[in-house]
């Protein structure tokens, strides 16, 4: 088990893995808060019934926003400019979306029938896989963009000079 341990850990990449962390520690205060109030929305309703609502209103109003943030955050933090950030979320969030509704409202069906203060600590569980499909899907982008930048080529706005082109290339007007 432990050089099975070593193994892993040398393969993995911490940058990667500390912006996933920043993101989550940014985005778990903003859940324990907004299903507080989900708590008090729906609090007239029976069990069943809040617990379908509380999971809509999670999917409905948390669920878009999360999403583009974790793309455009985890770009941002690989350096990228605005417009790079946006392009990614815009590109990431239909696949995220479709695989994010089916797992969490499998998973919120679980968290919104436990106390309060147990839903966080449930949640950051699911939230552990969740993430790493994420990271995944991010880690696919930056590799794609990578490959649409070696295939620009230098002159076309492939290069790594401050203007978007290489310095050998010779600037036409």
């Amino acid at each position: 088990v432990g050089a099975e341990s070593a193994r892993l850990a040398a393969g993995a990449d911490g940058a990667r893995t500390a912006r996933v962390a920043a993101y989550r520690m940014l985005q778990a205060p903003i859940l324990e808060a907004a299903w507080g109030r989900f708590d008090v929305w729906f609090a007239r309703l029976s069990r069943p019934a809040a617990v379908i609502c509380k999971v809509g209103a999670d999917q409905s109003i948390l669920m878009p926003p999360f999403v583009l943030c974790f793309f455009a955050m985890q770009a941002a933090l690989e350096g990228l400019s605005p417009t790079e950030c946006a392009a990614r979320a815009r590109a990431q969030f239909v696949p995220a979306v479709c695989a994010c509704v089916p797992f969490w409202c499998t998973a919120h069906l679980i968290t919104f029938n436990l106390p309060a203060r147990l839903r966080i600590a449930w949640a950051s569980c699911a939230a552990v896989g969740w993430n790493a499909y994420l990271s995944h899907m991010n880690q696919t982008a930056r590799r794609a963009e990578a490959g649409d930048q070696r295939q620009r080529g230098p002159c076309d706005g492939g290069g790594a000079d401050a203007d978007g082109g290489d310095a050998s290339c010779v600037k036409r007007n």
